[in-house]
């Protein structure tokens, strides 16, 4: 990245990656957008995070083949996080392997970032292949949770910090009765749903937050590091002739991975008849457009050119407007140009169950294009 650049961070994955039953601003990318911001502008670059989870998702196929319209076309660092639903059972190993081939084949070539251990063990071939990856180990934060005072073990638990008082109790995160009184702090929204003993509550996210932020920094600080002891060689690591270096790096990684083998295996080639469809799948070029929600063609209004109508809070885009089927009949007689009789972008319905009215909540419901 260069000075005046934009770093955006994405993360997407299911309801716990989406901080179900907590404000979106105390999910662990609402503290990493808070905490990163200033580290970034430092050194002259502007840090956002956008939340791009869903209840219930898993990451391949639908997930997997339309990267560009769920989360824009300019990404740096693309985070999974669907340990949940796609799990780590051998079977559910090819959602990854189609997941993280497509983030290869994204326009801005991100840095690929997961959470959980056996899609880990994979990113060592992602880095083979020339794409960059790295590893929040759900191991190495367990043991750093480990660290912190267990709140009912200590008589002086009302003088620790708000965020690790009540914290762990015996033992375990969030749970016991004392510690499951003050899971969840969603003033001054009411009547949060999902708010239940699988969902982290705001200080799990605060801790993840945290952990996640400071390995981020650490290799800012790195790149920092790298670059001034460059800048005393020749070329200097500011000057054109370096940066033209490194774009020239970054592109010869691309083609490596563009001409590599894409992943094999059995779980991976039997999701589909024949294997003559796995090139197409993993280095083809998707033309893909879905009505999940949150989704940055939807931000844009890319998907029903209503963007005009749309928030956002938190890198999280908050859809008001809600189709009826009179209205999407009404609208769909607009704006038909002369090649085309029919509206474009296709109009969209929500389902409002699990829909919640309060601004700070996740209103991530369930569309489908009409």
């Amino acid at each position: 990245k260069h000075l005046g650049s934009k770093f955006t961070w994405i993360t997407t994955g299911n309801s716990i990656a989406a901080a179900h039953g907590n404000l979106m601003r105390q999910s662990y990318t609402g503290i990493a957008q808070e905490k990163l911001k200033a580290a970034f502008a430092a050194v002259g670059i502007e840090f956002v995070a956008k939340l791009r989870a869903h209840s219930g998702l898993v990451s391949a196929p639908e997930v997997a083949l339309c990267m560009e319209s769920l989360y824009g076309p300019d990404v740096d660092l693309l985070l999974w996080d669907f340990g949940l639903t796609d799990g780590g059972k051998k079977d559910a190993l090819w959602r990854y392997k189609l997941w993280s081939e497509r983030a290869g084949m994204h326009p801005s070539f991100p840095l690929v970032v997961t959470i959980g251990a056996k899609q880990s063990e994979l990113n060592t071939h992602l880095e083979q292949r020339g794409q960059s990856a790295l590893s929040f180990s759900p191991v190495d934060v367990l043991a750093l949770r480990n660290g912190l005072p267990d709140s009912t073990e200590r008589e002086d638990v009302e003088d620790l910090p708000k965020g690790i008082k009540y914290y762990i109790c015996g033992r375990t995160a969030e749970s016991n009765d004392v510690c499951a009184e003050h899971k969840y702090d969603v003033a001054p929204c009411k009547n949060a749903i999902w708010q239940n003993n699988w969902h982290p509550g705001w200080k799990d996210n605060l801790f993840r937050g945290y952990v996640y932020s400071f390995i981020i920094i650490s290799l800012l600080e790195e790149a920092a590091k790298e670059l001034l002891d460059q800048d005393y060689q020749d070329p200097p690591s500011f000057s054109k002739r370096a940066i033209s270096q490194r774009y020239e790096e970054e592109a010869a990684d691309r083609r490596l991975f563009q001409k590599s083998d894409h992943f094999a295996g059995d779980e991976f080639t039997e999701q589909a008849t024949g294997n003559d469809i796995w090139p197409v799948l993993v280095r083809g070029n998707a033309v893909c457009r879905s009505a999940r929600l949150p989704n940055q063609a939807r931000c844009d209004g890319i998907v029903d050119g209503l963007a005009a109508l749309e928030e956002r809070r938190f890198g999280h885009c908050i859809v008001h407007h809600d189709h009826t089927i009179e209205s999407l009949l009404a609208v769909g007689k607009l704006n038909p140009t002369a090649s085309c009789p029919l509206r474009f972008p296709w109009p969209v319905a929500s389902d409002n169950h699990g829909r919640q009215n309060c601004s700070g909540l996740n209103q991530d419901s369930i569309c489908c294009a009409i």
